[in-house]
């Protein structure tokens, strides 16, 4: 097995970490630098990036084992780790809002964050009847802090880049900060299968053609994430090199990245959602040629005498029962249903509910149900499942709303894009998984909602906003573009 492979041959390990570490360090220090670029130097951006690494921090794993932990006294070091990121990330972000008023509360009242704050408000309070009530506080405070550090960051934006024709500009820098956090977990993950090989790539049920698949080892991210995060950042880079006259070389390289990824980690949710937002973007952005292109490429492949090999690597050795059941999910799913009827209303407790009926339903030691739908159910109710399913669907509505307003404005055309193709994947996903409302999946979500916020500011405050967002900025006028420190 390559695992057995790379972990018996450690001169082989020692120079693919040297490489790793005097070539890719670097590249990656730089870049990061790179991105971290306050937009038109306005330092509190700087302040802004770090809450949004802690709160990274606090809503990753970090420990090996991948322990389900089911109450405060299972308790570990690596959770204690993850409450100081959180409450360091807490602070920083009051710091910086009070330094500017706390204006950004009015933006967790108004438009999509409105909406997500009564959910998350309603989290907050199942705490009250909850199963596990620390975690449910905890957990909870976590999407509190994640939804406040949106609205700063729209409220940073809009309160230091006055004219509506350079905020675009600034929301790509945060952009490319959220997508340069969402690649850097990628580089964990390679990162891992160097040092902790006997965690990063394992052997069993979903090992498939390939013989083995990859996860990451720390922070520890499941395989169904990593795969998750290819089809993000492999979308991102599908609509960079459609809409963005930028290095085609720095996108191809990140879409061969995102799709090896992907293949590596035998995941096939984040493969359809990839699908389904590639179509999507192509019909959105009236690219019908590329379109019909791409599946005749499909056909053809599955035409040919290869096909056996794409069945066999969706298949991934499982029997038609298994496959069936979705590998399981539907007795999670049957199971939560079943246990929804004795707390119909307030649910069991946001983000504790999925772990504590399965356990003692079917006895098993999963974090989740896998699928968001039935998780904010079983957690906060039908009440929690009626405002989630609200402030969903008001972001569909804003983000197909706003594109008239972007279509004629090449940089808000491309976060339109980015958006619609990210959004597209996590709903797509949604339905096997948790992404939409659990841990760091949530930061990748906010950037659609800063985008949208952002740009409904300048729909509903200005009456011709189509016309302003519409018109590039002149360079004699970006030296002059309003931006207040």
């Amino acid at each position: 097995m390559l695992q057995a492979r790379l972990g018996d041959d450690v001169v082989s390990l020692i120079l693919l970490g040297a490489i790793a570490t005097t070539a890719g360090l670097p590249a990656l220090l730089l870049v990061g630098w790179k991105v971290t670029r306050p937009p038109f130097h306005v330092l509190s951006f700087r302040w802004l990036y770090l809450v949004w690494v802690l709160l990274l921090g606090a809503s990753s794993v970090w420990n090996l084992s991948r322990d389900v932990r089911f109450s405060v006294e299972e308790a570990g070091a690596d959770n204690y780790v993850r409450l100081a990121f959180l409450s360091l990330g807490v602070l920083l972000l009051l710091a910086v809002g009070a330094r500017y008023r706390f204006a950004f509360f009015s933006d967790l009242r108004t438009g999509v964050l409105g909406l997500f704050s009564l959910f998350a408000t309603w989290g907050l309070l199942s705490t009250l009847w909850s199963v596990s009530s620390a975690g449910t506080l905890i957990k909870a405070s976590e999407y509190c802090a994640m939804l406040a550090v949106f609205a700063l960051t729209v409220s940073l934006i809009a309160s230091t880049v006055r004219d509506p024709r350079s905020q675009p500009y600034a929301v790509k820098k945060v952009f490319d900060f959220g997508w340069f956090l969402i690649f850097s977990l990628i580089a964990s993950v390679y990162l891992g299968m160097l040092v902790w090989p006997e965690y990063a790539i394992m052997s069993g049920y979903r090992e498939g053609i390939l013989g083995f698949w990859i996860q990451g080892a720390l922070p520890a991210i499941a395989a169904n994430s990593v795969g998750h995060i290819g089809a993000v950042m492999g979308i991102v880079a599908i609509v960079r090199l459609l809409f963005w006259p930028g290095s085609k070389v720095l996108y191809g390289s990140l879409l061969a990245v995102s799709l090896v990824t992907m293949v590596l980690t035998q995941s096939r949710s984040p493969i359809l959602a990839l699908c389904v937002a590639v179509i999507v973007v192509l019909v959105a952005g009236r690219r019908f040629g590329l379109l019909l292109l791409s599946g005749g490429l499909m056909g053809v492949a599955f035409l040919t005498r290869y096909s056996h090999l794409i069945y066999a690597f969706m298949q991934r050795n499982q029997t038609d029962e298994n496959l069936a059941s979705l590998t399981g999910r539907v007795d999670y799913w049957r199971s939560s249903i079943e246990a929804l009827g004795n707390s119909p209303l307030g649910g069991y407790g946001a983000n504790v509910g999925g772990r504590y009926v399965l356990q003692d339903a079917l006895g098993e030691d999963v974090s989740t149900v896998h699928s968001t739908w039935v998780e904010v159910a079983l957690d906060t109710g039908i009440v929690g499942l009626l405002l989630f399913s609200l402030a969903l669907a008001a972001t569909w509505f804003w983000l197909i709303r706003l594109y008239p307003y972007v279509v004629r404005h090449k940089l808000a055309r491309l976060l339109w894009f980015e958006s619609l193709g990210v959004l597209t994947i996590l709903c797509v996903r949604s339905f096997f998984a948790v992404d939409l409302v659990w841990s760091w999946h949530v930061l990748t979500f906010g950037l659609v909602l800063v985008f949208i916020s952002v740009m409904r500011r300048q729909v509903v405050g200005t009456t011709h906003a189509g016309d302003v967002v519409a018109q590039p900025v002149p360079a004699a006028r970006r030296r002059r573009s309003g931006v207040y420190r």
